[in-house]
């Protein structure tokens, strides 16, 4: 049987990787292990940054859709601005 150079296997998916796909396969290993995290943290921050409405919007909103009604709305309005 053939084993290549110098008693190493040369195939890259034949049997036993060689000593360099090793280096391959701690090096994919190592990329997709940063891919994951890197898309983990990502996701963490963009879900952190989403902003909330301010009172006066979501009375503004509730007065719109017709949730409240203008006195209502008024007077709690007063209610915010103090």
């Amino acid at each position: 049987m053939y084993r290549g150079l110098n008693g190493f296997n040369q195939g890259f998916l034949s049997g036993a990787p060689s000593f360099g796909g090793y280096y391959l396969m701690i090096g994919l290993a190592v990329v997709l292990t940063a891919m994951i995290v890197y898309l983990l943290v990502r996701n963490r921050h963009s879900i952190r940054t989403v902003e909330k409405d301010s009172p006066m919007e979501v009375l503004q909103k509730r007065l719109i859709n017709g949730e409240i009604t203008a006195e209502q709305f008024v007077e709690m309005r007063n209610i915010l601005k103090k």
